[in-house]
């Protein structure tokens, strides 16, 4: 038997959920976790901080990179098209914060370019380095 209960749960959950923001901490944690699921929310969750004017402490900013960096490598073709909408946002968001890792940054972008992708995790990675130039 096939149940929608633990569905109608979770998205009533994000429905109510969406009025009380989320804890920056949190969803810092949950980019840098296992599961892609986990990632998949925080960087939903990320997103829309940082499009509602938010910013990031230059700790938080550290820890967000560093995930970031290692995200370059996420097998998940949704988590990463999200994870490059994402990161679209950080940088317009924190352009004069980055200067330090825009070297990791492009470097990982076109090596990324170089390997075998859908056409359309082609045209974000291109829009990405549009938005550093």
């Amino acid at each position: 038997s096939f149940s929608w209960s633990g569905s109608q749960q979770r998205l009533y959950r994000d429905l109510w959920d969406q009025s009380t923001p989320k804890d920056i901490k949190e969803i810092i944690d949950c980019c840098g976790r296992k599961h892609w699921s986990d990632r998949k929310e925080g960087l939903i969750d990320l997103q829309q901080f940082l499009i509602n004017g938010n910013t990031l402490t230059a700790t938080e900013l550290r820890k967000v990179t560093d995930i970031f960096t290692k995200m370059f490598m996420d097998s998940h073709t949704k988590v990463f098209s999200l994870f490059l909408d994402t990161l679209n946002e950080l940088i317009v968001t924190h352009n004069e914060d980055l200067n330090d890792w825009l070297y990791v940054l492009c470097t990982r972008l076109l090596n990324k370019l170089g390997t075998d992708l859908l056409g359309s995790i082609q045209n974000k990675i291109n829009k990405t380095l549009e938005v550093v130039r």
